[in-house]
């Protein structure tokens, strides 16, 4: 009984886990999941404590399975040197977060309507999830590439 008071090695009570934390809020829960998977998901929601530097942000979006990368932009500072940009706000607080490239289906002429898009892809999980948590001050683009 001692393994089920922990959700990351709970067998038994791994549905009342669940059922406590309710839905994954960023859809990681609605592919299918091995039993160990079930398990480091509930561990990882029930423990979980955040932080709000990019490598936070980079381990987060590893549970998505997604690797990603976030470039910040230097800060302007006194005394910085000639050629360096000066960078004021917002951009100071602008994050470009790259994620894996995804496929874009590019509509034909001949198949296409009056309203059709003209292209559609699947975004990230990640990319909602990491806007939804981002801290207040710092605004994140997404580029997938």
């Amino acid at each position: 009984m001692l393994a089920e008071a922990n959700p990351g090695e709970a067998t038994y009570l791994l549905s009342a886990y669940q059922a406590v934390l309710g839905p994954d809020p960023y859809g990681r829960d609605l592919v299918a999941l091995t039993l160990a998977d079930q398990r480091a998901l509930a561990l990882s929601r029930w423990t979980e404590k955040f932080g709000v530097r990019p490598a936070d942000f980079i381990a987060f979006a590893a549970t998505f399975g997604v690797t990603i990368t976030i470039q910040e932009y230097s800060l302007t500072c006194a005394g910085a040197f000639t050629g360096v940009d000066l960078v004021g706000h917002p951009t100071e607080y602008a994050w470009l977060v790259h994620l894996p490239a995804v496929t874009v289906e590019v509509a034909e002429a001949s198949a296409a309507s009056v309203g059709d898009l003209l292209g559609s892809y699947e975004p990230s999980l990640a990319q909602g999830a990491i806007a939804g948590r981002a801290p207040a001050h710092t605004n994140p683009y997404f580029t997938y590439s």
